[in-house]
């Protein structure tokens, strides 16, 4: 084994911010603004003595490209499914038609469909005083990247640790003559898995999405109630919230990590804060 240098990455980016506060807007009203955005991108600028980098000879996706981004999804163009056999139809080069398990694939016939870095994110939060009670939200997105569904789903015992994509089976192909079907049979030759593992124009989605990272209810219990105590010199009360919900158009799973087992989940906390 030889390790050299194999060619060139150049990584730009720009990020802006802006922030708004207004404390006094009347005596009990306070309000706070702000938001960033970033734009991030890499790009291959030179690879040395080729303009594609295959793992080995028998590779047919490149692991770099010049012109393209580091992680470039590269896939294949499927046009719907085969209401006889049950195997998705995909197009290769020239228009030809690829049968999995009979069609020999070629580098030629895969096409970029995107990168799975989102070159675009940003953030926003809201703050809103009302006399001593304070409420904050925190808005995080992403935006402009790509990620393969895994369409995984119970089939015995063994499996009983996945979730289902919700209408799987009654969009997936069972029997011949199914037509419109969305998803290809789960029965199929050993000698298709080639062509049926890489990536297409329809087992992948935008994971853009827009998460309610933070929101929290504070109150503080003005002097003239703790005065009364004289015991007590300052008091807050808070409930906080953390990623209550996300929008996202990638319907299998959490767009962020891809899978439902790793996925964000919520966290609720009630917090009392005393002085004395």
């Amino acid at each position: 084994m030889m390790k050299r240098n194999i060619g060139v990455l150049r990584n730009d980016g720009i990020e802006a911010g802006i922030s708004i506060s207004l404390p006094d807007i009347t005596p009990d009203w306070g309000l706070r603004f702000s938001t960033s955005v970033a734009y991030n991108k890499n790009k291959v600028i030179d690879l040395y003595y080729t303009d594609k980098l295959y793992t080995s000879d028998y590779s047919l996706i490149p692991d770099f490209q010049i012109g393209k981004p580091y992680d470039t999804l590269y896939g294949l163009r499927q046009t719907g499914i085969n209401a006889v056999t049950g195997l998705p139809i995909f197009i290769g080069k020239d228009g030809r038609e690829i049968v999995p398990g009979q069609t020999q694939l070629t580098r030629d016939d895969f096409i970029t469909l995107g990168h799975l870095t989102p070159p675009y994110s940003g953030s926003f939060n809201l703050g809103v005083t009302w006399k001593n009670l304070e409420l904050d939200a925190d808005f995080y997105w992403v935006a402009g990247g790509i990620k393969q569904y895994n369409y995984t789903y119970v089939r015995n015992r063994d499996d009983v640790n996945y979730n289902a994509l919700r209408g799987l089976t009654q969009t997936m192909w069972l029997r011949e003559g199914d037509v419109n079907k969305i998803y290809y049979s789960p029965f199929y030759s050993s000698a298709a898995i080639e062509t049926l593992q890489y990536a297409n124009t329809s087992n992948t989605g935008s994971s853009n999405y827009l998460r309610l990272s933070m929101l929290s209810l504070r109150y503080r219990v003005p002097q003239k109630v703790l005065s009364s105590t004289r015991i007590i010199k300052y008091a807050t009360a808070a409930l906080q919230a953390s990623n209550l919900f996300t929008l996202t158009p990638y319907s299998e799973s959490d767009p962020e990590t891809g899978t439902l087992g790793s996925a964000v989940q919520p966290v609720i906390t009630l917090n009392l804060s005393l002085t004395f």
